[in-house]
């Protein structure tokens, strides 16, 4: 601790050598910098890789149809499910009661079923999603967007790129 003041008040030069106020200007440049550099690339693969415009519009109509597919399936609960599930409850034994209380810790149906439905919708949209992006798969491979990636940064100019860089992870 040589060399510390600790005197009341005195300030370490070190630790105001930067002031958040700066940082958070330079922190939201880099991040508009960041997204524009993003949306560019973006713009540069829809541009080279043939069919994925389409892949794109075509993913976003089906999982806009699942999503509706799930609130069909699943609606939020009305007044009237939430006490029939309350009445139902109160008509279990007690010790039988217990345990769907411990299952949802106890918190009340009013509560629990909604977010129990989210979370079966979710996972329903979730399955399909899977299901539809097995059943069609991206004309982007991995290989190709990191190719074109590489190809995008190197035209940018600010990224000077090396061989390992452009190598497979794991190949170091």
């Amino acid at each position: 601790m040589a060399g510390r003041s600790r005197t009341p008040g005195h300030r370490d030069p070190r630790l105001e050598s930067r002031e958040p106020r700066t940082m958070s200007k330079q922190s939201q440049s880099i991040r508009r910098e960041q997204e524009d550099r993003d949306e560019a690339l973006e713009i540069y693969l829809l541009e080279r890789v043939p069919g994925l415009r389409e892949h794109y519009a075509a993913q976003h109509s089906a999982f806009s149809q699942l999503e509706d597919d799930a609130y069909a399936r699943l609606p939020d609960p009305t007044s009237d499910d939430i006490a029939a599930a309350e009445a139902a409850e109160a008509a279990l034994p007690s010790r039988k009661r217990t345990e769907a209380q411990l299952r949802r810790s106890f918190v009340p149906l009013a509560v629990h079923l909604p977010s129990e439905l989210r979370r079966s919708r979710k996972r329903f949209v979730q399955r399909h999603q899977r299901a539809w992006n097995r059943a069609n798969p991206t004309p982007l491979t991995w290989e190709l967007e990191r190719a074109l990636t590489a190809a995008f940064m190197k035209a940018d100019g600010r990224w000077p790129l090396t061989e390992t860089d452009m190598a497979p992870p794991g190949s170091e």
